[in-house]
């Protein structure tokens, strides 16, 4: 009897081995449609990272040297994070997205200061370059990057509004309130 078991144990090896090696194939065809699954959602995932800096102040920027520097090092930090998203490295993606609204608001602010626009060309200089009822777009980014709300405003200072992450302009030299909002609303979905 224990022989009978024996002979029948070594003739259903070779079949269990192949068994189960046809089991690991079915394993790694399901992995990696699943992989492409998987990697398919992430990029849809990386829309959250979205570029901050206005078209008017890249527009500016490209006045002078310093201020097309500064935009291009923001967008460098950004350029990693949707890099790091794609490869599914979410954490390094989040850190690089938040040192990208660091170095893009500093670089809003560059422009701002050294390259408000160009009507200073003209050779009036008698005229403000920018006007006075230029809104500036405030959004407010929580520490999961979700934009909780935003604030059109004449002032370029931080907002005093309750914000439960940190306030970044998200824009600058829009000549109308509506213009402001309607970009706010296009933008981040705010009302």
């Amino acid at each position: 009897m224990a022989r009978s078991l024996t002979r029948l144990a070594l003739h259903c090896a070779p079949l269990a081995l192949s068994l189960a090696l046809a089991a690991c194939g079915g394993s790694d065809s399901s992995t990696s449609s699943t992989g492409s699954a998987s990697s398919s959602s992430s990029s849809a995932s990386c829309s959250g990272y979205v570029d901050v800096i206005s078209s008017t102040v890249r527009s500016n920027s490209n006045a002078d040297a310093q201020c097309s520097s500064q935009i291009a090092n923001a967008d460098s930090y950004l350029a990693a994070a949707k890099a790091a998203c794609a490869k599914g490295d979410t954490a390094g993606a989040t850190t690089y997205y938040t040192q990208y609204q660091k170095v893009a608001d500093y670089a809003v602010s560059v422009v701002k200061t050294l390259c408000p626009g160009s009507s200073s060309s003209s050779g009036s200089g008698s005229s403000p370059t920018l006007p006075v009822t230029t809104y500036n777009l405030f959004v407010c980014r929580s520490s999961s990057n979700t934009v909780t709300n935003g604030v059109c405003t004449t002032s370029s200072s931080t907002p005093t509004s309750t914000c439960s992450g940190t306030w970044y302009n998200a824009g600058s030299n829009y000549t109308t309130q509506a213009a402001c909002s309607a970009d706010a609303a296009s933008r981040y979905g705010l009302q």
